[in-house]
């Protein structure tokens, strides 16, 4: 699935890296519209070749390989799902009118690479570099268990847990109580802990971004587009939690999406909020016989009273607490 809105979050990012300075970065309007998250498959893994199908806003197709466009032969990572490896890859294609960049990592179980999630980001610029001056960009998480032509059997009462990674871009921009810093901005990666609850009875999901330890800066995946120096932000995210409303799941595929985002704080005044989330369950029961996991997107803006803004926009993967529990438990 593919997440089309909030495409000037990631050129903000793109920008304030490449040219520097400051600038209004305001609360993105597009947080207050659904129907944003299109539910498409973008990639495919044989387990040793990657294929990221980028789907442009004209329904044409640039698709991109790891045997075809990869940088280099990428990354080792860490995935937070039980008995998975983890690799990570960087994409270019050139062509004669444009260029398109590419991330993903991805996570396959050891036994079968067929079983995998994948999450990244696309940008398309039509031109070549230096000349950036228009780009589409998304964000994808994909992978055979959240496919909506194979949807998962929803239960039909009884309530799931689920905690995982979540992380993206945060930036932040200096109100008027930051003295000489006000007005500039910065730009980090972050990465939380988020966590669900699903009442299959209600027919519900809800959940948080930061209440369970904070949201942290932490260059994990996205070096390649804010570089490898990380930032010092006198205006970290941390003690900032997102609270995703509750939101009424589908049925029949297990796909979900909402406005209903309020970032807190205990410490800044927040005067508004906004934003979106939403994904889709995977289609393999946990031992309990409920879905694995919950994979999606969040994205919120905020404005606080002196004139500060800020933005979060990520994704996330909450792993079923059974799941985890039992693989844990395994010899």
């Amino acid at each position: 699935m593919k997440l089309t809105a909030f495409l000037f979050s990631i050129l903000v990012a793109l920008t304030t890296v490449g040219c520097g300075g400051g600038g209004r970065l305001p609360v993105p309007d597009d947080t207050q519209n659904e129907g944003q998250i299109r539910f498409i498959r973008n990639t495919t893994f044989d387990g040793q070749v990657l294929s990221v199908k980028v789907v442009h806003e004209d329904e044409s197709v640039t698709e991109l390989t790891t045997a075809r466009n990869a940088v280099d032969n990428g990354r080792p990572f860490r995935p937070a799902m039980p008995d998975h490896s983890g690799w990570s890859w960087t994409f270019i294609n050139t062509a004669q009118g444009s260029t398109t960049y590419a991330y993903a990592a991805i996570s396959w179980t050891n036994d079968d690479p067929t079983d995998y999630l994948a999450a990244g980001y696309w940008l398309h610029f039509p031109g070549h570099p230096p000349d950036l001056s228009a780009v589409e960009a998304a964000g994808f998480i994909d992978g055979p268990e959240i496919d909506v032509s194979n949807p998962p059997q929803m239960p039909v009462q009884g309530q799931a847990t689920y905690g995982g990674p979540a992380g993206g871009i945060y930036r932040y921009q200096y109100g008027d109580n930051w003295g000489e810093l006000a007005g500039t901005r910065g730009v980090e990666e972050y990465e939380a802990i988020v966590t669900l609850t699903a009442d299959f009875s209600a027919n519900t999901l809800s959940g948080c971004i930061g209440c369970q330890g904070d949201i942290a800066i932490r260059r994990s995946h996205l070096h390649n587009l804010l570089g490898d120096e990380v930032q010092h932000l006198e205006a970290p995210p941390t003690n900032y939690e997102l609270r995703l409303g509750a939101v009424s799941f589908n049925p029949d595929d297990g796909t979900f999406e909402h406005t209903d985002v309020t970032v807190m704080h205990p410490e800044r005044a927040i005067t508004q909020s906004e934003g979106l989330w939403g994904g889709q369950f995977s289609n393999i029961p946990d031992p309990t016989g409920n879905p694995r996991l919950v994979a999606g997107f969040s994205a919120a803006g905020f404005e606080e009273a002196d004139g500060s803004r800020g933005s979060f926009w990520g994704m996330f993967n909450g792993l079923s607490a059974s799941w985890v529990a039992g693989e844990s438990q395994e010899p």
